[in-house]
């Protein structure tokens, strides 16, 4: 589509920051970004033989998603270093109606990590052909021992500021995000480094208590991971972790709706407490995500059950999510109350303004990428569109 011709999507409920449109209309300039959005007498574009019309039957016309976390897709790991497995993560996850990612890590050896960041910054750079690589996003070493989840016990550390320096160096503003837990020795010297250079700070995998929450907050800690798993919960006499997200209007949060890792009614809690334009919708995809229920191994040797939509070590252990991004958005919906706008929100919008990238990505605006999703009734992904060109369509 792009700088060949201009691109209509028509006859479907158009999801926009201010309203939706019932018979809603969304044109795409050769260029790959939005030039017209609303019914057809307000869109001022060429509306004739000039536009390829694609008819969505009545589909939910929606920005599309942004998933900030996640690890892997359909069999294959964001910790890959060679183009094709990469390219292939992209590609299966456009399926689940995301247009931009970032590559989740968990911690390793300093060699190791600066492989896996290498990697994704040459992928980022070559470009990839189904959802948009927007970076690495670390989700360790930096993590407390106690609330580890299934990271490998050997591959967890002290925040080391020298060690992160090269991260950033060999990611060359590739690294967008890093989960550091507050109460950690040397993690706010970290932390403060990691904000001035542009690194969105997530706290989380943390035992810490309120007041080293808050430290972490002023030295520059802006969302949380993966908010109630992975983190010391809320008690009336010591908030600590889940008490300072819900309490600190300066971070964001993280929310995995599988019905899994956290109860609809703690979902409920966490967005009315914080706003659904406060709190993230993830995955915490697995490379398991959308594999046949069954045994297997992970990239460390861990032994993986998949059953019933649950991903869990042999422990019972939970290992990261199995559920697709667009079942999310349908538990937010039909599990937690939520209305389509605000399950959209929590799915695109606020994902981008968590990176900074709301002046192009996030919403259904003119002049913006056009990175749309088209959802049936029942929430399946009919066709994701990254930067005015389909990249998957369901047949």
């Amino acid at each position: 589509m792009i700088g060949e011709k201009w691109t209509g999507l028509r006859n479907g409920k158009l999801v926009t920051p201010k309203r939706i449109y019932e018979d809603g209309i969304l044109v795409i300039a050769p260029d790959g970004r939005i030039a017209g959005i609303g019914n057809i007498t307000e869109v001022r574009v060429p509306l004739k033989n000039d536009v390829e019309w694609i008819d969505v039957e009545g589909g939910i016309i929606a920005p599309g998603f942004i998933n900030l976390h996640v690890h892997g897709v359909a069999g294959k790991s964001c910790f890959e270093t060679d183009y094709e497995s990469i390219n292939y993560v992209s590609c299966n996850l456009a399926k689940e109606g995301i247009t931009a990612y970032c590559a989740g890590m968990i911690g390793d050896t300093t060699e190791v990590m600066i492989e896996r960041i290498k990697g994704t910054r040459s992928a980022m750079e070559r470009g990839v052909e189904g959802a948009e690589l927007l970076g690495s996003f670390l989700e360790g070493p930096y993590i407390c021992e106690q609330y580890k989840g299934a990271a490998p016990l050997n591959r967890i550390r002290k925040p080391d500021l020298i060690e992160f320096e090269k991260f950033l160096q060999v990611g060359a503003g590739s690294v967008k995000m890093v989960t550091i837990a507050p109460e950690l020795e040397g993690a706010l010297e970290v932390i403060a480094f990691a904000n001035r250079n542009g690194v969105v700070v997530s706290l989380g995998h943390s035992a810490a208590t309120y007041d080293q929450m808050l430290a972490g907050i002023e030295a520059g800690g802006r969302h949380s991971t993966h908010t109630y798993n992975g983190m010391r919960g809320l008690h009336h006499r010591e908030p600590a972790v889940v008490g300072t997200i819900m309490a600190d209007e300066r971070i964001t949060g993280e929310l995995i709706a599988d019905c899994v890792h956290v109860h609809p009614a703690a979902m409920k809690i966490l967005i009315r407490v914080k706003g659904y334009d406060r709190v993230c919708l993830i995955t915490d995809g697995t490379p398991q995500s959308g594999l046949p229920d069954g045994e297997y191994i992970s990239e460390y040797g861990a032994e993986l059950i998949v059953k019933d939509g649950t991903v869990k070590q042999k422990d019972g252990t939970i290992a990261g999510s199995v559920t697709p991004m667009n079942l999310g958005v349908r538990n937010l919906i039909e599990k937690v109350g939520l209305s389509l706008p605000e399950a959209i929100w929590m799915a695109a919008t606020t994902p981008a303004e968590v990176l900074g990238l709301s002046h192009r990505l996030g919403t259904l605006e003119v002049g913006k990428d056009a990175n749309v999703v088209v959802l049936g009734e029942d929430f399946t992904v009919q066709r994701t569109i990254v930067h005015g060109k389909t990249v998957y369509q369901r047949k």
